[in-house]
């Protein structure tokens, strides 16, 4: 006697039909049905990460684009600024007016924006900072102060963009605007190489886009203390330093503490 199944199919018509299915070929047909089923669930979850890359690429290119824009401005807005001090300085010397230069952390942090190399900050520039550290008001250490690089400020503070950006030459020193600890030195695809440090538990300060980190979690750092450089690194098409202000984990204006 054969081994197998019978099928019956009844209709609402009362018709009735039946077949006998081998136990062999039943099996290899539901085999057959599970594999369909189951190549179907790998493909919607295949195409259903591969859109949700795409649409992450759209966003990022979306992104680059806006920040590429940003920075043309900037880069001529910097521009002008050279030839308005050009002019200003031919008039000085026409007039017989004793001429004096603007200071140095305005105008022309964009002239070396094409640089890539990744080289330290020089030890001029690292005695510079150190010796600016030094000249520090004695106000409380622990309250953030002060640019962390020199350069421009190419975006403010916003709901959409939680702090600063401020362009300055690849390599530039970063430096801690507050004694604290350090609690993390890590990379994330947005910000790339950043820092964040803790100052006394009262506010916190993040350093991103950063070239290179100098310091490590649990590093004791003073203020005017060089933590990094200025880099390109995660979603950024120029050199220059995404900073932020935190207090109680609350995203403030840095700029209250970099004009204050």
């Amino acid at each position: 006697m054969k081994e197998g199944y019978t099928v019956i199919i009844i209709s609402k018509k009362g018709g009735r039909f039946q077949f006998f299915i081998r136990k062999r070929l039943f099996y290899l047909v539901a085999s057959l049905f599970l594999a369909l089923v189951l190549l179907v669930l790998i493909t919607t979850v295949f195409y259903s990460s591969l859109y949700k890359e795409v649409l992450r690429a759209r966003f990022l290119k979306m992104e680059n684009a806006r920040l590429r824009k940003e920075n043309a401005k900037v880069v001529e807005l910097a521009r002008r600024l050279e030839e308005l001090e050009k002019f200003r300085k031919r008039v000085s010397e026409m007039l017989g007016l004793q001429y004096s230069p603007p200071p140095p952390d305005i105008g022309f942090a964009l002239k070396n924006e094409g640089e890539r190399e990744n080289r330290p900050p020089s030890s001029a520039s690292f005695e510079a900072k150190e010796k600016a550290a030094e000249e520090l008001p004695p106000s409380d250490e622990y309250v953030p102060s002060g640019m962390p690089v020199k350069g421009v400020i190419s975006r403010t503070f916003s709901r959409e963009h939680p702090g600063i950006d401020i362009v300055a030459p690849l390599g530039s020193p970063v430096i801690a605007t507050a004694s604290g600890i350090v609690l993390r030195a890590f990379y994330s695809e947005r910000l790339g190489n950043q820092v964040l440090i803790d100052h006394n538990g009262q506010y916190r300060t993040l350093y991103g886009h950063l070239d290179r980190i100098f310091v490590k979690p649990g590093d004791k750092v003073k203020r005017g203390e060089i933590i990094g450089s200025v880099g390109t690194s995660g979603l950024s098409t120029g050199p220059h330093l995404h900073y932020e202000v935190l207090q109680k984990n609350a995203r403030i204006d840095p700029l209250l503490f970099v004009q204050g």
